[in-house]
């Protein structure tokens, strides 16, 4: 959690980014890492760590996979739903405008704000992007171009 809120204050910083949302994804049972508690078990703890936080949130899906998802398709499948959110959003704050506010130049200006997703790890797994063969390489260059 803590890891979450200095990134946070960090992105926030810069001037650059308003953070809306963290989410913590825990990966599947079939990822294979040995002594790895039970996926149920893990969301269960991640509720219970996050339920007096009003930005960070579980999101099961990953760990709920048959198999383990490789974390460029998590970060693929977050980021559409980020979007389809995005979107659902600015379609409801168009149909709630005035006439006014529609004609309003300081409303709906020409600037458009499109969403980030950005993946929070800690150096270990950083670290795993020069072991060979671990990742593959287009992999690591959409992870780091884009998240």
């Amino acid at each position: 959690m803590r890891l979450f809120e200095l990134a946070r204050d960090h992105l926030h910083q810069t001037g650059k980014y308003n953070v809306i949302e963290g989410i913590i994804s825990p990966v599947s049972d079939n990822y294979g890492k040995e002594g790895l508690v039970a996926a149920k078990h893990r969301i269960a703890m991640v509720r219970l760590a996050v339920e007096t936080s009003d930005w960070i949130r579980v999101d099961p899906w990953e760990s709920e996979q048959n198999q383990w998802t490789e974390t460029l398709i998590v970060l693929r499948r977050h980021y559409k739903e980020l979007l389809k959110l995005h979107n659902s959003r600015k379609l409801c704050r168009e149909n709630t405008w005035s006439k006014e506010e529609a004609t309003d130049s300081s409303v709906g200006s020409s600037v458009t704000v499109v969403p980030e997703l950005k993946l929070l790890c800690g150096a270990d797994v950083l670290k795993t992007f020069q072991t060979p063969n671990l990742w593959k390489k287009e992999h690591i260059i959409e992870i780091v171009e884009r998240n």
